[in-house]
């Protein structure tokens, strides 16, 4: 026997020896693949207050409401408007007197894990208001785990409905 006859088939047996191990645990990987799938389990899908979004990632379930938290106090729940943000609904200016200041940002911004009434949107829009602003009208923007590009995209698309005086 050659030594390049020996080194073909010492090749061929590592070769055949990788692809015995390997095949199983690609066998039992699609195995788990499926059977996962077949559960139910879908892999955009973070957890039920949000959904896949082909734009943004994801987004929250439009209208979904009794979204718990815990702050301090104990237990909370939130509601998410039609455009899937703890905020007011995204609509046209009511009247052009109207001061309107569009939030954007994540979670911070957002005010999870407090009551809506005790978050900076809502303290932003009563501080406003009392330094003379009455007719002021604060929409959140923010979700958690959103970044700059995620911003910007809620900002293109509800921006125009909004029309917002200041943008933060």
């Amino acid at each position: 026997m050659t030594s390049s006859s020996h080194s073909i088939s010492t090749r061929k047996r590592a070769l055949f020896t990788g692809i015995v191990l390997t095949l199983p645990i690609v066998v039992c990987l699609l195995a788990l693949e499926l059977a996962t799938r077949l559960m139910g389990y879908t892999p955009h899908k973070r957890n039920n207050f949000t959904q896949y979004d082909p734009d943004m990632g994801y987004v929250a379930v439009p209208g979904q409401a009794n979204l718990p938290l815990w702050d301090q106090t104990g237990f909370t729940t939130q509601k998410f408007n039609q455009a899937g943000f703890i905020s007011r609904e995204v609509e046209p200016p009511s009247s052009s007197d109207a001061f309107r200041v569009l939030l954007l940002g994540d979670s911070f911004i957002a005010s999870a894990g407090v009551p809506r009434d005790e978050g900076f949107p809502t303290n932003l829009e009563s501080q406003l208001s009392a330094s003379g602003k009455s007719d002021t009208q604060v929409y959140n923007l923010s979700f958690g785990g959103y970044s700059t590009d995620q911003e910007l995209m809620a900002y293109q698309k509800h921006g125009p409905t909004i029309k917002p005086d200041v943008t933060v």
